[in-house]
């Protein structure tokens, strides 16, 4: 099965950023690839800053590394099964007999410890994966009663706990901002209010579940009052009012990362926060976002290189070679999937003349940025679109969804504007006969 993750789990994950704790240590997990011939597996976690995740997939040889600080939650796409992950280790990634994705280690003790919550998942997948049960207090049951030996570690069954009722925090504040078709349970902001203490509890601020929450219960607080979302004095006064310390820093930089409309008001805010706030993780990551790199000029592309660039001028720098638009983000997994056939078709037909030129429709230049050196695309020619799908030239070229691939000839004429990918078979045809 491929990599899908479920409109429930967009929802309820789609925090815009991270790290609870300044300052602290870093560890890094590695993750090596045991599986079996024709067996694949799907994983994805938030980094540091929660941007949004794209699925690894892993085959036989795949092994990655991964940076993270005080709490890494791995999961993986199908089944929702949960890693919490807290210092530096190696691991491997495998399937059971029942296909089901599991990690493992060389240590017995820490084997049994990821392999805790897997039944208790696979047999509620209502609560972890769909969202149609709010019943927590069941999972911390047959938690307790899985551990009745003592066989996990009493700190690792309160990640555990944690993590479950986080989980149902962000339901019932998901269940209020989209309440169609919702089990609620009763009445959805009675629920809120029977639990507003928890989302003042710092505690939790290191599980990503829990500032997802976070962000859910804003949103129903903007929601109840009445303030729109593109009002960022609204939206400043009312974090401002309901939250204090780590919590109200956490929330504050989550707007600021993604806000639906910039104005004065937003930019207000942006530098009250730039200037008060302690965390200094995210006042660089602000900074790197906004205030660095040249202005780009209305309808222009910002090069990897940094430089403001029009499309005409992109075009004219390859006049004379066939050239391959590739429109992707680095949160879109499928996309991202392509990647490894661009690279072949670059070492297959750049000396014959093919230029492959990237289009990011990132917001976040640093999100772009990042994936772009994981990616390696040193190859390619590399820009991001300024104002994403909003620009004039997602207008022109009409893209409206990714990943989107379009030929133009060696006399600057559009071949193909809807073209195969590059794992497709029938685009190497096409290149044969315009190369």
């Amino acid at each position: 099965m491929k990599y899908t993750l479920s409109l429930f789990v967009l929802l309820l994950f789609f925090a815009f950023a991270g790290s609870a704790q300044n300052g602290s240590s870093t560890d890094t997990v590695e993750i090596i690839s045991k599986l079996k011939p024709g067996e694949k597996a799907y994983l994805y976690y938030y980094n540091q800053f929660q941007e949004f995740p794209t699925p690894i997939e892993f085959n036989q040889t795949k092994k990655i590394k991964v940076a993270f600080k005080n709490l890494l939650i791995l999961k993986d796409t199908e089944k929702q099964m949960t890693f919490p992950i807290t210092n530096s280790e190696k691991l491997y990634v495998i399937k059971d007999a029942e296909k089901i994705t599991r990690l493992v280690s060389d240590d017995k003790n820490r084997t049994n410890e990821l392999a805790f919550l897997v039944p208790i998942i696979a047999s509620n997948q209502d609560f972890f994966a769909f969202g149609k049960s709010l019943d927590y207090r069941s999972i911390w049951q047959k938690i307790d009663a899985a551990n009745t030996k003592n066989v996990v570690a009493p700190s690792y069954i309160e990640i555990l706990k944690n993590h479950v009722y986080s989980n149902y925090l962000a339901m019932i504040a998901s269940n209020y901002l989209y309440p169609e078709g919702k089990n609620t349970s009763g009445s959805a902001w009675a629920l809120l209010e029977k639990e507003k203490a928890a989302y003042q509890n710092e505690n939790f601020l290191k599980d990503a579940q829990f500032r997802t929450a976070l962000i859910n219960y804003e949103k129903a607080l903007l929601k109840k009052a009445m303030v729109s979302t593109t009002d960022f004095g609204g939206i400043e006064q009312s974090i401002s009012s309901n939250f204090r310390g780590k919590i109200k820093d956490f929330l504050l930089f989550a707007f600021l990362c993604h806000p639906q409309k910039q104005d004065a008001k937003f930019d207000t805010a942006l530098q009250n926060y730039l200037n008060a706030s302690q965390n200094k993780e995210y006042v660089e990551y602000l900074k790197e976002k906004y205030l660095s790199g040249p202005k780009v000029k209305n309808g222009n592309l910002l090069s990897d290189k940094n430089e403001s660039i029009s499309m005409d001028e992109i075009l004219k720098q390859h006049k004379g070679k066939v050239i391959y638009l590739d429109f992707w983000a680095s949160w879109c997994a499928p996309c991202r999937q392509e990647i490894p056939d661009s690279k072949k078709l670059i070492a297959s037909y750049q000396a014959k003349g093919l230029q492959v030129i990237t289009i990011s429709m990132d917001e976040n230049k640093v999100a772009w940025q990042k994936a772009l050196k994981a990616e390696d695309l040193s190859l390619s020619a590399n820009y991001l679109l300024s104002k994403d799908f909003g620009s004039e030239l997602a207008k022109k070229y009409k893209i409206k969804s990714i990943p989107r691939y379009m030929i133009i000839d060696k006399n600057g004429k559009f071949i193909n504007t809807n073209a195969p990918r590059p794992s497709d078979p029938k685009l190497k045809e096409l290149l044969k006969e315009l190369l």
